[in-house]
């Protein structure tokens, strides 16, 4: 297991892109296990309130004044309404490339991620789908999505191709 990159996501990462310049980082989310502490338990849910909390305060001291928020499908789609109240205003871009009705978990846990990441369906000034299938599985699910012209949209998970050509030892 390498740590390099994951030290390297925590420490952050800023791009220069063209006139702008998007900063990534990521960032510890504290919970109890799941296996021994359901998903809503009050001790799992202050837990998390106060590393959501923590992650915010570090938002703020980062990016202090973003254009744009992308929310990445995982248990970002939690900080939805603590993001709204530190960036008011700020566009909210939704990402799910794993789309959580995919997910093997444990049906509570599961359901709980998919009705918070139906509010940010709901509430996102753009979700970006990783493949149009997905909109018709979301839609069946009950979710919906904010009604903004061309929203949702699918923007398809890459794959480098250069990296499966040529010769790889065996």
């Amino acid at each position: 297991y390498r740590v390099g990159p994951f030290l390297r996501g925590l420490a952050g990462v800023r791009y220069k892109v063209a006139a702008g310049v998007i900063d990534h980082f990521s960032a510890l989310d504290f919970q109890l296990p799941r296996r021994w502490v359901p998903h809503d338990h009050p001790w799992a849910q202050r837990l998390r309130d106060w590393s959501h909390g923590r992650l915010i305060e570090r938002c703020r001291k980062r990016i202090p004044a973003p254009r744009l928020i992308l929310l990445e499908s995982t248990g970002a789609v939690y900080l939805l309404d603590r993001l709204r109240q530190a960036y008011p205003g700020v566009p909210i871009w939704y990402r799910p490339s794993d789309p959580f009705p995919t997910w093997k978990l444990p049906e509570g846990p599961r359901w709980a991620l998919m009705e918070a990441e139906k509010q940010v369906t709901r509430e996102a000034e753009l979700t970006l789908l990783p493949d149009g299938m997905y909109e018709g599985l979301y839609r069946s699910l009950g979710y919906e999505f904010r009604a903004t012209q061309g929203n949702p949209r699918v923007l398809v998970n890459g794959i480098e191709l250069e990296a499966f050509r040529g010769r790889h030892p065996v």
